[in-house]
């Protein structure tokens, strides 16, 4: 695989991975960006280009959720091997 391909099948992997685990909801591209609603009043984004994740919400839990969410995306793409 080229270097397009790769990055194509880890975003792919990303997605259906947060879509799977954590039940995202409403994702829409925008540039490099993947917007996405999580339980149902938290904003998510995810950059493709270093698969960092951010929710938002004034509720304090949210950051935490943000760091496991972002522990699991981190270590499904270790996993990979590419």
């Amino acid at each position: 695989m080229n270097k397009t391909q790769i990055r194509k099948f880890k975003v792919k992997k990303v997605i259906n991975f947060l879509i799977d685990e954590f039940k995202i909801k409403d994702v829409e591209r925008e540039n490099q960006y993947l917007d996405f609603r999580y339980k149902n009043n938290i904003t998510g984004s995810l950059d493709t280009r270093g698969f960092d994740v951010l929710l938002t919400n004034d509720d304090y839990s949210s950051h935490e959720d943000e760091d496991i969410m972002q522990e699991k995306v981190d270590s499904l793409l270790k996993s990979l091997n590419i």
